[in-house]
């Protein structure tokens, strides 16, 4: 289970690095949770870095 309180932070307005904590954390475990088994994939570990690449360039950063 995903704890909201894990990942979001105080009012960040438009900065998503003061909005969300962990954020890397937080899409490699969307990743291993969610998106592996969409893929089909059985080795979440390899999944991950192709995942990553979906993710929108300004979310990572």
């Amino acid at each position: 289970m995903c704890s909201v309180g894990n990942y979001s932070g105080e009012d960040g307005g438009s900065n998503y690095s003061r909005q969300f904590k962990n954020l890397d954390k937080l899409a490699k475990r969307i990743d291993e949770d969610i998106l592996s088994k969409l893929d089909g994939s059985a080795n979440a570990s390899s999944s991950t870095k192709s995942s990553l690449n979906k993710v929108p360039y300004h979310i990572l950063v």
